[in-house]
């Protein structure tokens, strides 16, 4: 079993990103084995339909963050310039995914 990394966490969250954003898992077509070559050569979905989200969800899949933190940092710049007000990182989940 492999240990589980903030890199790891976070490659998983770009997936569940891009799974609530999209409806879909990302190749859902494909086995495990496929999805994994997939992605170890980087050969993404499509994320043009995430907008804003496309580069964060790149830059998890890419394992560019090196904290959560810096990921937040995005989410709350994209959700600032989106809403023109800052909030807090709760009011944006829930107005991006429940409203």
């Amino acid at each position: 079993m492999e240990e589980t990394t903030v890199s790891s966490d976070l490659f998983a969250l770009g997936s569940m990103i891009y799974e609530i954003l999209t409806g879909n898992r990302p190749y859902e077509e494909k086995s495990s084995r496929e999805v994994e070559r997939a992605f170890d050569r980087e050969e993404y979905p499509d994320l043009q339909a995430l907008g804003r989200f496309e580069e964060i969800v790149g830059n998890c899949w890419s394992r560019r963050y090196q904290s959560a933190d810096e990921l937040l940092r995005q989410v709350k710049l994209i959700v600032a310039e989106e809403t023109e007000r800052p909030m807090s990182i709760k009011d944006a989940i829930i107005q991006r995914f429940f409203k």
